[in-house]
């Protein structure tokens, strides 16, 4: 019994907290509901499979990163339909192509597209993101005895 609550309950907890917390921070409107949705589904691969490649940090923040980009830049140049095609489908190819695949990032790119966002704000709002999902891999670190605090850098190299 105490194993399965190390193992399920207290995972499952953070990535509960870790949601709750996105929504007070990023509850504006719906392109707020689609990123807190995409970083939901980041935080409950970090927490609860965090062995697993799509939630090793370097891959959650490469995939965020060129997500990010790519659905502001979209939303900059095209309309909002030509913006979602190009930028999902950009990240997508990205993050098959540098093996860095982390399926919920692709919906930080809809997000910035369903709401115009200043350069400033997009930034502000996914340092604050990814932040919030390294404190929760960070967390997984101390608690759990098969991760080494020790070796929490492993999760930013190659």
């Amino acid at each position: 019994m105490k194993q399965w609550i190390k193992e399920k309950i207290f995972p499952s907890m953070i990535t509960g907290i870790s949601m709750g917390l996105l929504f007070i921070f990023l509850n504006r409107g719906i392109s707020g509901l689609v990123l807190i949705s995409s970083l939901g589904a980041s935080a409950y691969i970090i927490c609860d499979y965090p062995d697993i490649r799509a939630a090793k940090l370097r891959v959650v923040i490469m995939a965020y990163f060129f997500a990010t980009l790519m659905g502001f830049a979209a939303a900059l140049f095209f309309n909002q339909t030509m913006a979602i095609i190009l930028a999902v489908a950009l990240t997508s190819i990205f993050m098959l192509e540098t093996k860095n695949s982390h399926p919920p990032a692709v919906g930080a790119a809809f997000a910035f597209i369903l709401e115009k966002h200043t350069f400033i704000g997009v930034l502000e709002t996914m340092a604050s993101v990814l932040a919030l999902l390294i404190i929760a891999k960070f967390l997984i670190y101390l608690y759990r005895e098969e991760f080494h605090l020790h070796k929490f850098h492993h999760e930013f190299l190659k």
